[in-house]
């Protein structure tokens, strides 16, 4: 089953800041650890995305430092450059985030600026701009107030510990004046955090109130976190809410629920909406978890990641017996409908064999009973329900079927109010993971992480009496996953001129191949060759996922830059487990690589001495539509030399090669490759294409066999590249640029396997030229290259295909 939200490739994350749709993509900032998978170091995280479906990953935004951690807070567009941080024609983004003091209890807030679109960030030199000496003033939303007579900035932040929403006003967005303040009232069981305040019209009007949403944690709707909103009026000083609340506890259940709440479930929280939309497609996104259990959550050691988020939701305003209610429609993948049952009468327990997909869409008469249920029955015996009741015209979601293996905490039913009518309509949107529960036609909503359910069917039974289903659509995403994509039609038709990404974005495309290496050892009592073995039997065969190009891609994922992969794999099993591998890693397999028969595998023989010997099964070819122009392009191996795709490879770089930085990487295997001046000719054809050549001293040996290694790479430097590296194993490396030539030494380090060095040079140095440019690279080449040998220490001292992630690097260079 696909998986519906977004979260990072590892690590921590939790609320999300800075959400911003600015130049055509909508980019979410969020609280992050980028050094592992508990709350501590906080940063900003990033991803951006031009659907809010499909999340591009990009290095960490604002990261802490020895002073701060980088709390929560939101971007604006500082149009007027009235901060002086940009200019007329490049204004600045702002971001405003809390600083958290890493010496002393205390929290103020604080100013970054971007002049690259939102990519890179740098610290206001006299942080902070707002300062109330104390230690819980927190998550600054800034606003636009747009008056009759003037127009002027306003921080909407909260006093956490005093319950109470703080309002300030700004005409640079770095001299802040205190406005007003708003509570503490209704929901006060806990601290208030993540205001937001926007406008909205309510819905068959021409009336327009405001919103004011406040998470508290805990305290919410059913305990422990949750969001309530308020309706009223706002003047530009002060936010008056149309009905006033007397402070309620979490223990007066009638008080509690006569309030409002975003989301009646466990896990919706600290959720905010974007600047720079229109306010009819104001959009908000949460934390889809929950501060009693988050620490805690178990974590995947294959993909070590806390946290997640709710689908995007598009907030309206419309009125429910006289009042207005926030009505919220997800924004979700396109899907494709699997099944329907419409006119069944269900006296006993129908049962709907699974999976079920991801979007389910009921309508049930009840036709004298008393409600009705929804089992999702999982293949390990794990049971979520849902139950509509009648008389107390609740819906319950109950996960305590589903929790073994979580915390203690996380068992519990939740419910929802949903008045009662003669049909009760239902959108579910579910996966392993998590359900969203939309009813009332959007304006109750509830999210719960369920646990682990996979594959599920689903029962449906009527309580105390027979019930109809007047409709029950099921649905599947259609495309939401890398492993899915052989089910999933592709993207729409790109042609000759596709346009380009973004610029800010920075996106790396790597063409070449993706395989399975089936390992077979001589010796029987041999240790596995690596640790990420996708499969072994008995008789000492391993496969494993390979291809160069497939682990430069894994590579410059790791190293945080958003990467495509243009491959060719089969429908089968195989190719579901390279995609699996890929998505997990970050890397964005696209939809044309499905155009094989099978999936390629290289046979590889290891002897008792280690040496091995392989055969290649593989059929090369790619199609003949272009993938949208990268900022960098990667290719060679296999799949430069191999026909037919060897041609269109090369197709490839001429169109990329006049708008994108091209690294080329030709990793030599002889056995492939036919008449030698063919190859030689065909190297030389790419190499005069590229920016960056990289070879390893055999690379160089086998194409000029008459030159020793320095001839070798200065005749390759004379076809056009600027920068040729040579690799020399354990004797470093050296490189040739308009400079010279510059040499480093490789890392002392205990060799444990040396499978994938070239492979993780060559992702370092792709990650170099993607954060400083071929300039800024040539400039830095020597300190590029340490980088690049630090990258293949620490990938030669583990097991297996492993290449660096960012974070071991940097400590690596610290």
């Amino acid at each position: 089953m696909n998986s519906l939200h977004f979260s990072p490739h590892r690590n921590w994350m939790n609320d999300p800041n800075g959400l911003i749709f600015h130049k055509g993509r909508y980019h979410l900032y969020f609280q992050h650890n980028p050094l592992g998978i508990d709350h501590g170091n906080m940063s900003w995280g990033h991803a951006s995305s031009i659907d809010l479906i499909h999340w591009e990953h990009h290095p960490v935004a604002i990261e802490f430092d020895e002073a701060e951690e980088i709390f929560s807070g939101s971007i604006v567009v500082d149009a007027e450059n009235t901060t002086g941080f940009g200019t007329a024609a490049n204004p600045a983004l702002v971001a405003f985030y809390t600083s958290e003091s890493r010496t002393r209890d205390h929290q103020a807030q604080s100013v970054a600026f971007s002049l690259d679109d939102g990519m890179t960030w740098t610290k206001y030199a006299d942080n902070p701009v707002l300062d109330r000496s104390s230690a819980h003033f927190r998550d600054p939303k800034i606003i636009r107030w747009e008056g009759a007579a003037e127009s002027y900035w306003v921080m909407v932040a909260v006093e956490a510990e005093d319950r109470q929403v703080v309002l300030y006003r700004s005409d640079d967005l770095l001299s802040w004046t205190h406005l007003s303040s708003f509570g503490p009232e209704a929901a006060v069981g806990g601290v208030w955090e993540c205001p937001d305040l926007f406008p909205l019209r309510l819905e068959g009007t021409d009336e327009t109130h405001w919103v004011l949403l406040v998470s508290l944690s805990p305290g919410g709707i059913g305990g422990s976190s949750g969001t309530q909103y308020f309706v009223g009026e706002f003047d530009g000083r002060a936010f008056t809410p149309h009905e006033r609340s007397p402070r309620v506890r979490p223990d007066d259940d009638t008080g509690m629920r006569s309030l409002d709440w975003l989301d009646y479930g466990h896990d919706c929280y600290a959720g905010v909406s974007f600047a720079g939309l229109p306010d009819d497609r104001r959009t908000l996104i949460a934390w889809m978890s929950n501060w009693d259990y988050a620490r805690t959550f178990p974590v995947d050691p294959e993909r070590p990641v806390r946290g997640s988020t709710t689908l995007p939701r598009r907030l309206s305003l419309v009125s429910v017996d006289g009042r207005p209610r926030l009505l919220q429609t997800p924004v979700a993948p396109p899907v494709t409908e699997t099944t329907r049952l419409e006119g069944v009468e269900v006296s006993d327990p129908l049962l709907i064999p699974g999976p079920v997909g991801q979007r389910i869409e009921l309508t049930a008469a009840l036709d004298g009973a008393s409600g009705f249920a929804l089992r999702f029955e999982g293949d390990d015996e794990r049971v979520l329900e849902i139950v509509y009741d009648a008389a107390s015209q609740e819906l319950s979601c109950d996960r305590r079927g589903s929790s073994a293996g979580f915390p203690e905490e996380f068992a519990g039913v939740r419910r929802m109010p949903v008045a009662a009518a003669p049909e009760i309509t239902l959108t579910l949107w579910l996966d392993e993971r998590s359900v969203e529960i939309y009813a009332e036609d959007g304006t109750r909503v509830l999210t719960d992480l369920i646990g682990v359910l996979r594959a599920p069917r689903l029962c449906v039974a009527g309580v105390g009496g027979s019930v109809r289903i007047m409709s029950l659509v099921m649905s599947e995403i259609a495309g939401a996953s890398a492993a899915d994509a052989a089910e999933a039609p592709g993207p729409d038709p790109e042609t000759d001129d596709p346009g380009t990404d973004d610029p800010g974005s920075r996106r790396a495309l790597v063409i070449g191949e993706a395989l399975i290496d089936i390992v077979k050892h001589a010796d029987p009592c041999a240790e596995p060759t690596r640790p990420r073995t996708e499969h072994r039997t008995e008789d000492r065969v391993e496969e494993h996922v390979g291809g160069s190009p497939a682990n430069v891609a894994i590579g410059i994922a790791r190293l945080g830059h958003p990467v495509r992969l243009l491959t060719r794999l089969g429908r089968d099993e195989r190719g579901r487990r390279i995609a699996g591998l890929l998505s997990d890693e970050g890397v964005e397999l696209l939809p044309d690589s499905w155009d094989a028969g099978a999936t390629s595998t290289a046979h590889a023989r290891i002897a008792a001495d280690g040496s091995a010997d392989y055969r290649f099964d593989i059929d090369w070819r790619l199609p003949e539509r272009a993938p949208r122009l990268p900022s960098l392009v990667h290719a060679g191996s296999i799949a430069l030399f191999l026909e037919p795709g060897g041609s269109r490879v090369l197709r490839l770089l001429e169109r990329f090669a006049e708008t994108a930085l091209v690294t080329l990487d030709p990793n030599i295997r002889p056995s492939l490759l036919g008449d030698h001046a063919d190859a030689v000719r065909r190297f030389e054809r790419a190499a005069a294409l590229a920016d960056l050549v990289k070879l390893s001293d055999e690379d160089a040996a086998w194409l000029y066999p008459e030159l020793g290694l320095e001839a070798a790479a200065l005749r390759v430097r004379e076809l056009g590249p600027s920068i040729v590296v040579v690799t020399l194993g354990p004797e470093g490396a050296f490189a040739f640029s308009p400079g010279g030539i510059s040499r480093i030494q490789a890392r002392e380090v205990e060799v444990v396997d040396t499978i994938s060095a070239g492979d993780s040079f060559m992702a370092s140095l792709a990650s170099s030229l993607l954060d400083l440019g071929l300039d800024g690279t040539l400039a830095a080449l020597p300190q590029v290259l340490d980088r690049a040998a630090r990258a293949a220490a620490i990938a030669v001292s583990v097991a297996g295909a492993n290449p660096p992630r960012r974070d071991q690097l940097d400590v690596a260079s610290a």
